[in-house]
């Protein structure tokens, strides 16, 4: 297969034993390793080969783990014998995996997706020196997962805690669930400096979530007069909340937002 010039890897090492995987600046994954093994979070979109990607980073052996069940953070699981996923997501993956260019991917390039593994709130990954703990957040998907590292004081959040949060999206959670989910992990928040999601370059600052938090509630509480009316695809309408975030800490970007469908705001 031929890959198009405009897709690539751009790799950063954040710490030791810590990558981010940019792919071609649509998603981001990212490497953890251990004493005795490693972690990829996330695959990436699969038009290129993240795991000859990974293999130059590390020799150590590997388990891999989608935050979520969109393409652009699984369909990289062609490269893979085994990935973990929440199974609530499952429905979710298999209709992108199903998808007919999908199929016709696979079939001309000999490719097959791997097999799909449960994981769940309460499981531990024990890389050595680093473990990651396993947290449900569902409301960008019912099967949204997130992952602490707690000797690092780094969470890993997908797409469930960013600067562009999309709950307009079929499947999502109503605005105030979302909200009340991420209210019922605060204890968790607690125990992170950083997040690193799937859209972001770098870290982020933990009090992220509280800003995120405050604007859901404005639009729970109907503070919305200043909403914009957005398109995310074609003939695809929903509204847009924007919020800043203050200057004075490390953050991706200050502008952020949040997509929503108005008629699903109140659970």
């Amino acid at each position: 297969m031929e890959i198009p010039k405009e897709f690539k890897f751009d790799i950063l090492k954040l710490r030791e034993g810590l990558y981010r995987i940019d792919d071609s600046g649509i998603s981001k994954a990212f490497l953890i390793e251990g004493t005795d093994k490693a972690c990829l979070i996330d695959t990436a979109n699969g038009i290129i080969d993240i795991a000859e990607a990974v293999h130059k980073l590390t020799d150590k052996p590997l388990t891999v783990i989608n935050t979520h069940g969109h393409p652009d953070h699984m369909m990289g699981n062609r490269s893979f014998d085994l990935a973990y996923m929440n199974s609530k997501d499952w429905d979710l993956a298999k209709s992108f995996m199903n998808h007919p260019d999908a199929i016709a991917a696979l079939e001309k390039n000999g490719w097959s997706f791997a097999e799909l593994s449960d994981i769940k709130e309460g499981d531990i990954i024990d890389l050595g020196g680093r473990t990651l703990e396993v947290y449900a957040i569902p409301g960008h998907t019912i099967g949204s997962i997130m992952l602490l590292c707690p000797e690092e004081r780094i969470l890993f959040t997908g797409d469930s805690i960013n600067h562009h949060l999309f709950l307009q999206l079929d499947g999502c959670l109503s605005v105030e669930e979302s909200m009340e989910v991420i209210i019922d992990k605060k204890s968790i928040f607690a125990k992170a400096d950083f997040i690193l999601h799937g859209h972001g370059d770098s870290y982020d600052d933990i009090s992220l979530v509280t800003y995120l938090i405050d604007a859901l509630k404005e639009i729970v509480d109907g503070k919305t007069s200043d909403d914009e009316k957005a398109e995310y695809g074609p003939e695809q309408y929903c509204m847009c909340h924007r919020f800043k975030v203050p200057e004075d800490k490390q953050f991706n970007c200050i502008d952020s937002l949040i997509m929503y469908q108005p008629d699903n705001i109140h659970k």
